[in-house]
């Protein structure tokens, strides 16, 4: 099929976008994260940092969605999408399995393993799932809702699914540079971030709907937290 001009415009202005975000994400990732390392209360820090995030990471992709593509946001992003109940159980068992993996190599990795779970107080959980439930979402809306959405258009989604996964992992990478992280656990995140990736990009595709993934970033964000602090 030949692909005409007016084809050929969204898509440049879709990689356009995807380029300017980068380059406003490394700028907030690295010299301006001084800022939030500036706030003392840890309240006030995950306000601010949720609400940049929000400004950067969504709000583009709303205006994106209604000025460039003419379509209405909410439906495309899967936010109001019915879920699909037998594709829902399929990925929670994928999810499940997943998580499984990761309680047991946890210790083998440095990190804590089950007991810490069980011995979890429920004030700590409750805490830590406050400070760790809205970056989830704004994540999902723009990797799994607007990308992946957007490359799966041109690509087959398993190939989709991959180079999403390959972009949310390099969404990490300005931090982890500037922060001087070894090269070897430099590696081991990365790799680790993108099979997040794929993992909620398929949670994403066979339940119709972005909540599952945001779910399961949520659950594997606080696994993070339990077995790793």
């Amino acid at each position: 099929m030949t692909t005409t001009a007016t084809d050929r415009r969204p898509q440049w202005a879709f990689w356009l976008f995807l380029l300017s975000f980068f380059v406003v994400w490394t700028l907030r990732a690295t010299l301006l994260f001084q800022i939030d390392a500036s706030i003392g209360s840890e309240f006030a820090r995950n306000i601010y940092s949720n609400a940049v995030k929000f400004l950067i990471w969504v709000a583009p992709v709303f205006l994106y969605l209604i000025f460039v593509d003419r379509v209405e946001p909410f439906g495309y992003l899967k936010l109001t999408t019915r879920i699909n109940p037998r594709g829902l159980l399929v990925a929670a068992a994928v999810s499940a399995a997943y998580f499984a993996m990761v309680i047991a190599v946890s210790p083998l990795i440095g990190g804590r393993g089950f007991d810490a779970l069980l011995k979890a107080e429920p004030a700590n959980v409750a805490r830590t799932l406050g400070l760790i439930s809205i970056s989830p979402l704004w994540e999902e809306i723009l990797f799994r809702g607007f990308v992946l959405n957007k490359l799966s258009s041109r690509l087959r989604f398993f190939h989709a699914n991959l180079l999403t996964g390959v972009l949310f992992s390099m969404a990490h990478w300005p931090y982890w540079l500037y922060s001087g992280m070894e090269p070897l656990m430099f590696a081991r995140l990365a790799g680790n971030v993108f099979f997040l990736g794929v993992v909620f990009g398929y949670v994403f595709k066979k339940s119709n709907s972005i909540w599952p993934a945001v779910a399961v970033h949520i659950i594997n964000n606080l696994l993070s937290s339990l077995l790793n602090n």
